[in-house]
């Protein structure tokens, strides 16, 4: 391949083409003369400027390892941002898939999913950043549904006039945390975060 460039030419081997008659654009010739490991020649140059395949193989492991080290950067940075966990009830597709009382957590750009129930020390670390009681009126321990009704209340969203802001006919609850992230992946939970005083009436707001 010939690129013109200036008053001289840059010849890349990798791209050779042949003409209508057969031959080569450029002979091998041509190449041997600066030598069998010949990649580019730039004769913008003088004398031409030489670059080898072994020079070509080294600058692209360089910008391959940049890209690498780009992605690995970006994955792993640590970072905290603000997220709320959102505590509300499904009434289900179909009148029973999903039934039932569900937890999310939720940030800019992405949620937890309907899997954070599988995640015991992560809902432990819920329940106990918003303790609402270690037990029933009978006794017994709570259950993670039963945590999830009383959060509900206890943090119910509200609508501007104070009525509660529903979700599919149920009450929702809502709460802000601090969360540590490593690139877009939630790493734990740090603790609850709240709003300032002057600033509570568009808590509510949630």
């Amino acid at each position: 391949m010939i690129a013109n460039r200036r008053s001289g030419c840059i010849y890349f081997r990798d791209h050779q083409r042949k003409s209508p008659d057969g031959p080569r654009l450029i002979p091998e010739s041509f190449w041997t003369r600066f030598g069998a490991d010949t990649a580019i020649v730039d004769t913008n140059w003088d004398p031409p400027r030489i670059t080898t395949w072994s020079q070509v193989g080294e600058e692209k492991r360089r910008r391959q390892a940049e890209r690498l080290e780009r992605k690995r950067t970006s994955y792993c940075a640590e970072n905290v941002r603000p997220i709320y966990v959102w505590v509300f009830h499904c009434p289900g597709i179909g009148g029973f898939a999903y039934m039932g009382w569900w937890t999310y957590l939720v940030w800019r750009g992405g949620d937890s999913g309907k899997y954070l129930s599988h995640n015991k020390e992560m809902i432990r670390q819920l329940m106990d950043w918003f303790p609402m009681s270690d037990k029933t009126l009978f006794g017994s321990a709570l259950t993670h549904e039963q945590w999830q009704k009383r959060f509900a209340r206890a943090f119910c969203c509200r609508n501007p006039d104070g009525s509660p802001r529903k979700h599919a006919g149920r009450i929702q609850g809502k709460a802000l945390l601090w969360a540590e992230f490593h690139g877009s992946c939630l790493w734990r939970i740090i603790g609850r975060a709240f709003l300032p005083q002057r600033t509570q009436r568009a808590q509510r707001k949630f």
